[in-house]
């Protein structure tokens, strides 16, 4: 199966400033695609919001993925950017984190994160809670009616990965 989407690249590639945005996992690129457009012409920057791998086709391809992969591809398109123009980075939820191990190594001008996970609440966090969640491939999300409308249009998957703690 294709992939449904493959990030994107918008705003003049000769502009100003230069913004990667880090989708979150099991997210993809689609939730800030006019948030981007905005920035780009707002900012005068290039942004690029590129797909993570095993993104945007069938959840089992998640599972085919490690923690590796998906930051190789952040610092792919992270080294693509750097130049001699400004360089931010936006890091939405588990792409915060990656978002915040690029800033390390790459020095760039910004960072900005939005619903980084940086500490686990209740039951999450107790030992043996990301084996316990491996013992089924996926688990439902809770998505209320709101989450649902905004949701629609997107691409997002409905069930998260058993393995995602372990990420």
């Amino acid at each position: 199966m294709a992939e449904r989407h493959r990030g994107f690249d918008v705003g003049r590639r000769d502009a100003a400033h230069r913004i990667l945005w880090i989708h979150g996992y099991t997210g993809s690129p689609d939730a800030f695609i006019h948030t981007a457009e905005r920035l780009a012409r707002e900012l005068d920057a290039h942004v690029l919001a590129p797909l993570l791998p095993g993104h945007g086709t069938i959840e089992t391809r998640l599972l085919r993925h490690s923690f590796d992969e998906f930051y190789s591809s952040a610092r792919y398109f992270a080294r693509t950017l750097h130049g001699n123009k400004p360089v931010a980075y936006l890091g939405y939820s588990f792409g915060g984190y990656i978002a915040s191990l690029l800033a390390a190594e790459f020095k760039p001008a910004a960072l900005a994160l939005a619903l980084t996970p940086y500490r686990l609440k209740f039951p999450f966090w107790l030992p043996g809670m990301a084996d316990f969640l491996k013992l089924r491939s996926f688990w439902s999300k809770y998505l209320n009616e709101e989450d649902v409308r905004i949701r629609k249009g997107t691409f997002y998957y409905p069930r998260l990965p058993g393995n995602s703690l372990s990420l």
